[in-house]
């Protein structure tokens, strides 16, 4: 039995994501919770020039930015604390509402990308014509009809009334499902980070810079994702 959950694992992750997954699970387990691997890529998505999907009138499902006050935090069922970080680091939340139901969402943000999972700031280069997308996420029984496109759409409009060009977006590379549906939408990978945590201590080495990077309990890194060169290459 369990060798055939490994063998769905790989078929899923991909034989590198599951090496990745393998490998994060293991020292959890040897270190109690103080160590860790992941390694993740970095796409860059066009914003569309036209919206995917055409408007409908009378629609109950209400898709725009909102404010903190919007949607209670726990209807996010993120980590406590985290929504209004996001909302204090600048980020911007494209959400879906039905009669104050919370459907999906996805998050914008201008600049710096703070993570959690790995202890990173994350810099958007050239922050002028780029900005990080990030956790997508549709409630399951809404994700084969169009919310996803919507959302696309709103975020999509926001970023072209600011002139912004592409976001930028990080996959673990254990999630495949992802990488594909980001290839779908025609995002093109531009590097990658690996992150190896043990008792506190990090160590980065990525495509990106500064290339490698230690840091010691509590100090955070600061990697520069430029999609300059990504940009500026004819598709």
């Amino acid at each position: 039995m369990r060798a055939h959950e490994t063998l769905s694992d790989i078929r899923n992750m991909g034989f590198g994501g599951w090496l990745v997954y393998a490998t994060d699970r293991t020292l959890g387990k040897l270190l109690r919770g103080k160590g860790g691997f992941h390694v993740l890529k970095f796409y860059l998505q066009p914003v569309p020039a036209a919206r995917l999907v055409p408007e409908r009138p009378n629609d109950p499902v209400v898709v725009a930015e909102i404010d903190r006050t919007a949607v209670a935090e726990a209807a996010f069922d993120r980590p406590v604390g985290a929504i209004p970080q996001r909302f204090d680091d600048g980020s911007v939340c494209i959400a879906a509402l039905k009669q104050g139901e919370l459907l999906g969402f996805m998050w914008l943000q201008h600049g710096v990308l703070r993570e959690r999972i790995v202890r990173c700031r994350m810099h958007a280069v050239p922050a002028s014509r780029v900005e990080w997308d990030y956790d997508f996420f549709i409630e399951p029984r809404y994700r084969l009809g169009r919310l996803f496109a919507r959302l696309w759409d709103a975020a999509a409009e926001h970023l072209r009334d600011r002139n912004v060009e592409a976001t930028l977006s990080w996959v673990h590379l254990a999630n495949r499902a992802s990488a594909k549906a980001h290839a779908r939408l025609g995002a093109r990978p531009i590097g990658w980070a690996a992150f190896l945590s043990v008792l506190g201590h990090q160590f980065m080495i990525s495509s990106m810079r500064p290339r490698i990077a230690w840091s010691r309990p509590g100090q955070t890194v600061d990697l520069y994702v430029d999609a300059t060169e990504t940009l500026d290459r004819p598709v």
